[in-house]
């Protein structure tokens, strides 16, 4: 739903800091059009509450929206971007969040 063809660009974005590949995946959200729409709210990547675990930095976005259908677009995008992330890089999609409750 348009953002199939931003994948590709997840290499142009720029390395920064220590979670460099979390800025690439919220920047991959953040092209997606139902993102520029304002459908869709992109915030982070921050660090996770719990910020590290077995020597692993934790950080997360956090997507938002009023209707499935765009998020479900702009996390397609994510989730086909995460396989273009570096060996020993995790990312995980969690729909139903528990530590925010």
């Amino acid at each position: 739903m348009g953002c199939a063809d931003r994948v590709e660009d997840i290499r142009s974005v720029p390395d920064l800091l220590d979670f460099d590949k979390d800025v690439k995946l919220a920047a991959v959200a953040r092209q997606c059009e139902a993102t520029i729409a304002g459908e869709v709210m992109v915030q982070g990547p921050a660090p996770a509450p719990i910020a590290r675990v077995r020597s692993r930095w934790r950080f997360r976005i956090m997507l938002r929206a009023a209707a499935r259908a765009p998020l479900r677009a702009v996390l397609s995008a994510i989730d086909e971007a995460r396989g273009t992330l570096t060996r020993g890089v995790r990312a995980a999609i969690d729909v139903d969040p528990v530590q925010l409750l």
